[in-house]
């Protein structure tokens, strides 16, 4: 048997079956993207906490870790697609704390950013519920870093 014996059915069964797969498979391809941006933009607003940490650690003062924080998260900014200007930095405990030989001295610094989605599905929402914005979820790391002396 032929193919050209199938006749024009088995173009039409193609066509549908065509139309059926392309769209779930787009969405499946987005949502690889998004993942893959989110977790870069997750690494990088991590990295930049703990730089900041380090720098507050080793005597740089509350502005200088911010300035620092938000320079270093750049691209993060950029790959997020919030539309934010800046990331937000926050000194939770700053060296020198006071010295306390029981408990460690250290410094903790955390970040947060807003972070968009391409992929066009309204149920990311409920993974944050707080989120102004449909579509997006708040990202934040914390990091902390010993003070010296």
């Amino acid at each position: 048997m032929s193919l050209s014996g199938l006749g024009p059915k088995t173009r039409g069964a193609t066509a549908v079956e065509f139309a059926l797969v392309v769209p779930v498979f787009l969405l499946i391809l987005l949502f690889m993207i998004d993942a893959g941006r989110m977790l870069f933009v997750q690494a990088a607003i991590q990295d930049a906490a703990h730089q900041g940490a380090r720098a507050s650690a080793i005597g740089a003062t509350s502005t200088e870790v911010i300035k620092l924080t938000q320079d270093l998260s750049v691209a993060a900014l950029a790959m997020a697609a919030s539309g934010q200007a800046d990331i937000d930095v926050t000194l939770l405990t700053e060296c020198p704390v006071e010295y306390d030989a029981l408990a460690l001295n250290r410094t903790t610094i955390q970040t947060n950013l807003e972070f968009s989605f391409f992929t066009p599905i309204g149920l990311i929402q409920q993974f944050d519920p707080d989120s102004t914005r449909p579509g997006t979820i708040t990202l934040s790391q914390e990091a902390q870093w010993l003070c010296e002396g």
